[in-house]
């Protein structure tokens, strides 16, 4: 490939062409780093309305070393993969505790943090430090895999390894933060998976594939598991002016709060102490690898209800602060109509 022609194209793009986005421009390690942990598996769009209003309530690494684990999370509900907020947390406070409140300055160095992997550090180092490392995410697995012609399967050992050098080797050195941003706004707006805007690419003359036919076969990627399906009777359970609600001890959304959950019995619920029993509808929720459908039923119950030791009783107002996932929006809402009605 020609390395020097990529560099200067692709740069020379970057410039006329990058988007304007809230963490643009910032070199501050905390910063971006807040921003690449959020970008994580999320779109752009997404991340935007998250990202003013987390640094707003934590503006430096201490202040969020500092923080309870539960206002992270209610902060960062509806965005999702909270074990990328409870990471970024953990993270920030070995800072706090090991460097004296200052991230460290290198790759390899930042490696050593919790919910740092290679692309994250990658990203930090290059862009808030100068270090000319990749940072390869998926929009750059994408990218190098088609400009380089790579047809083995990128999601083994060895498809990573070689699509890391790749992108080593294409690195420009003295702008290494812009032109890993350059390929993630390239992989994210022109090298799409699905109808890439080839003939819109500046790379387009000098990449193997230089069609959008040849261009969507790429990369190649082991088949995915087919993703099961769970289905769930959740209990919206109303005992005088307060709601049962759960907080969640297994590793699926761990330490968030939900609504009492059974596995669905094909019919309405029946048990001692329930006055009125509706029926709410359903929901669906997909995560990477399960899928939950959920029967949503608004219960009133006596004060003798057998309530179970792992539910708690809260307000509506206590409620609404504490941190749920995007899985039970249908029935937080639906929760709120129960409460509303005397």
């Amino acid at each position: 490939m020609e390395t020097l022609e990529i560099r200067k194209a692709l740069l020379s793009w970057y410039d006329r062409s990058k988007r304007a986005l809230p963490w643009r421009g910032t070199h501050d390690p905390y910063e971006v780093w807040v921003s690449e942990v959020m970008l994580q598996q999320t779109r752009t769009e997404t991340v935007e309305r998250y990202y003013g209003r987390f640094l707003e309530k934590y503006p430096n690494i201490n202040r969020l070393a500092d923080s309870s684990e539960q206002d992270v999370l209610k902060l960062w509900e509806g965005l999702g993969y909270y074990r990328r907020a409870r990471a970024l947390r953990q993270g920030a406070k070995e800072v706090a505790a090991f460097y004296g409140g200052i991230i460290p300055d290198s790759y390899e160095g930042l490696l050593k943090l919790s919910g740092i992997g290679e692309y994250t550090a990658g990203a930090i180092a290059s862009i808030a430090y100068g270090e000319p490392v990749p940072a390869v995410d998926g929009n750059a697995v994408r990218v190098f895999s088609r400009l380089s012609g790579y047809t083995d399967c990128v999601d083994t050992a060895q498809g990573k390894r070689v699509l890391q050098q790749t992108a080593a080797e294409l690195l420009d050195p003295l702008r290494p933060g812009d032109f890993n941003q350059a390929v993630m706004d390239l992989g994210s707006g022109i090298c799409t998976p699905k109808q890439p805007a080839c003939m819109e690419c500046p790379l387009r003359v000098l990449c193997a594939c230089g069609d959008m036919l040849r261009a969507e076969q790429l990369p190649q990627k082991k088949e995915k598991k087919k993703q099961t399906i769970e289905v769930w009777d959740v209990l919206l359970i109303r005992q005088g002016n307060r709601i049962a609600v759960h907080q969640r001890k297994e590793k699926l959304l761990a330490d968030l709060w939900v609504f009492p959950m059974e596995k669905h019995s094909g019919h309405q619920p029946a048990a001692e102490g329930i006055l009125t029993c509706a029926d709410a509808g359903t929901a669906k929720h997909v995560f990477s690898h399960i899928i939950w459908e959920m029967h949503l039923w608004c219960l009133t119950v006596t004060p003798e209800f057998d309530l179970l030791p792992q539910w708690k009783l809260v307000t509506v107002e206590e409620m609404e602060a504490l941190p749920f996932p995007s899985a039970m929006r249908a029935a937080r809402t639906e929760a709120r109509k129960l409460m509303a009605n005397p």
